[in-house]
């Protein structure tokens, strides 16, 4: 990742302007991606090692990647110091990658497991070859680990499932007496507590699924009387610890798949007839306030609900019918039966075309099926979630011969994946709006010769994506590979309604302090938000008339080149404010408007471009405005097929 070099000159002209000194420092650390050096970055780079961490054929097999703020940390074996943890930071090259830990001396194992982020403080669980596998943490400046707690001193503890509730780290563990319990460690984190002894004696209660409302950590324990759900809020302890559900009295109702919606705790559960049925709690969360959503076998046999996933209030979540086997599902609010559907039957009559893999992208809804012709591939689902709107996104191995996907991960608007086409082996691929076939393609082909590279554990940072692979010169390593992108789609359908939801809140446009975009030509004087950059692009669905300035381009009236965007037509079916760019002509000029300045800007270039053509954002030495839309709607791929680009360079600034 690049850090923005703004000359002083520059910065003293946006303070004389008027811009505020908390926006304009916030301005000297925007992180600019490579893609804006000179060069262009049309294409991005091939996937490289960060580091032959042991040279040669033989893999550090790194595992556990996790980012924290813009450094990835990682567990690998370096065969000298054992497996250890290791740290990379811009920009993330052999130079800026190394071991931070030898918490095992020499040559033993370390192994640090389930990493955890607290802020900027590492949490994991490690062997130091003495004390078994304990609780430790490191922080800045990332040079020394610290044990927690020796929690059983007659071996390891070995702590899982890490959660963070408040500065609380929560998390199961063995302290050698009272078996797997719930225990928490708070600021400083040199000691740790049992929550409760929830299964009195050696036997413990093997606390697991944790996951946080709040202050409120909800949790599946066996207290001797069967598992279910149990709750535990502040300060933690045995008397604000208590259990939510009480499904099978006497039994294991074995309560899975805990997905939160709000303040409503959505799970699965099995009951006293051995039905397993989709279950909410609501507040006070107890056995009153916890009822069963909709028995879809009708107590004839058990629905087998699974897989749960949010999007928006809509619960998906996959269940047995007789009459048509697994099948996607999903409930409204508020949440019964009546208002319960299926959504497709994808492998239509009694067959089941059992989705799982559930993951969404904004309210696009991803996952795995089979509909008995094509075999097991990609599928999607859209507003408003039924027969018509889900669709198989790629069939990659042709015919009814199932293809193997896994690890369905979504990354700005991009989902990354793994799979193999059967002539490339297992490689990483990726499937980008509007999330069809022609827009879902192979990354890499790493280990040529249809040999398997077997990528996982994709993470991101900025517009860098991390993963592990093999290569077979290096072994298995962590590789890194620039994320490609486009120029952004600026438009909806003409004359069609397009249905947009809410706007994330990881995507919500920034102010920018009342500018406004002056274009006399087209009659259009609109305001300028700023569109954050996400590992893919810029999203520009919820810019409306606005106009949106692409954050990561050279800031507006700045020396550079700054990229504004406009909809040429409307999610309502209307023209946008940049319906007449491609009007526009050598020597029209249009303004800017900021801290009582109008920047006036002559139009140098009009052209058509295709949108992959990224070289109209590269750098300029003086201040260029660059103005984008989307051109030419092609009605059968649905798809704006160009884009038409305005250049202006700014020839005045006026009071």
């Amino acid at each position: 990742m690049l850090r923005s070099i703004i000359p002083i000159q520059t910065f003293r002209r946006a303070a004389a302007a008027g811009l505020s000194l908390t926006l304009a420092l916030a301005l000297l650390m925007v992180q600019v991606p490579a893609v804006f050096a000179d060069s262009g970055g049309v294409n991005p780079a091939e996937p490289a090692p960060l580091l032959d961490i042991n040279e040669g054929a033989d893999g550090s097999d790194p595992f556990e990647l996790l980012a924290v703020g813009d450094a990835l940390f990682f567990s690998a074996d370096d065969t000298n110091y054992g497996s250890e943890l290791f740290i990379s930071i811009p920009p993330y090259s052999e130079s800026t990658t190394w071991r931070v830990t030898d918490i095992n001396p020499g040559e033993g194992n370390a192994s640090p497991q389930e990493l955890t982020a607290y802020g900027d403080i590492l949490f994991f669980s490690a062997d130091d070859g003495s004390s078994g596998r304990e609780l430790w943490f490191i922080e800045p400046p990332y040079n020394q680990a610290q044990r927690v707690m020796d929690i059983n001193p007659f071996g390891s503890s070995n702590p899982k499932f890490m959660t963070v509730v408040g500065n609380a780290i929560l998390f199961q563990a063995d302290d050698g007496n009272t078996g797997k319990e719930l225990w928490r460690t708070q600021p400083p984190y040199h000691y740790a507590e049992q929550v409760a002894d929830i299964f009195p004696g050696r036997a413990g209660s093997n606390p697991q699924n944790l996951h946080r409302y709040g202050w409120t950590l909800f949790f599946t324990a066996n207290d001797s009387r069967g598992t279910e759900v149990w709750k535990t809020t502040p300060n933690y302890n045995a008397a604000s610890t208590s259990r939510v559900t009480d499904i099978y009295p006497r039994g294991d109702a074995a309560p899975a798949s805990l997905t939160l919606m709000g303040d409503k705790l959505f799970f699965v559960a099995t009951d006293d007839e051995d039905m397993t049925e989709l279950y909410v709690s609501e507040p006070p969360y107890d056995p009153d306030s916890t009822r069963e959503i909709d028995d879809i076998g009708k107590r004839e046999y058990s629905s087998e609900a699974h897989d749960l996933h949010v999007i928006g209030d809509i619960l998906f979540f996959t269940a047995f019918r007789v009459t048509s086997g697994q099948e996607l599902r999903m409930v409204k609010p508020p949440y019964d039966a009546a208002n319960t559907y299926r959504v497709h039957d994808i492998h239509t009559g009694f067959n089941s075309s059992d989705p799982y893999h559930k993951v969404s992208i904004g309210d696009t809804l991803f996952f795995l099926a089979n509909n008995g012709a094509s075999g097991l591939e990609l599928w999607k689902a859209v507003p408003p979630y039924n027969e018509e709107s889900v669709f198989e996104v790629i069939d990659i191995m042709d015919g009814p011969a199932s293809t193997t996907i896994q690890y369905l991960t979504p990354i700005g608007s991009a989902l990354f994946f793994r799979a193999n086409d059967g002539e490339h082996g297992m490689e990483l691929w990726k499937s980008v709006p509007p999330y069809k076939e022609s827009t879902t393609t192979r990354v890499t082909d790493i280990q040529q010769g249809g040999k398997n590279s077997d990528p996982m554990h994709f993470t991101a940072i900025g517009r860098t994506l991390f993963y592990t692979a093999y290569r077979a010169d290096v072994g298995r390593e962590v590789f890194k590979q620039d994320l490609t992108f486009s120029l952004p789609d600026t438009g909806f359908a003409p004359g069609v309604v397009t249905h947009v939801g809410r706007q994330p809140l990881e995507k919500a446009y920034g102010a920018m302090d009342g500018m406004q975009l002056d274009l006399p030509q087209l009659g259009v004087n609109t305001e300028i938000v700023g569109v954050p950059a996400t590992t893919t692009g810029w999203d520009l669905t919820w810019l409306g008339d606005q106009a949106g300035y692409l954050e990561s381009t050279a800031f507006p009236t700045w020396e550079g080149n700054t990229v504004i965007t406009g909809h040429a037509y409307l999610a309502d079916g209307h023209p946008g404010p940049f319906a007449g760019l491609k009007n526009m002509k050598w020597g029209d000029r249009f303004a800017i408007h900021a801290w009582g300045q109008r920047y006036i800007y002559e139009v140098r270039e009009v052209k058509t471009v295709s949108p992959d053509d990224t070289s109209v954002m590269n750098h300029e030495e003086l201040d260029w405005v660059t103005l984008i839309t989307c051109q030419d709607f092609d009605e059968a791929a649905n798809a704006y097929a160009a884009r038409l680009v305005v250049r202006g360079v700014l020839v005045a600034v006026e009071e």
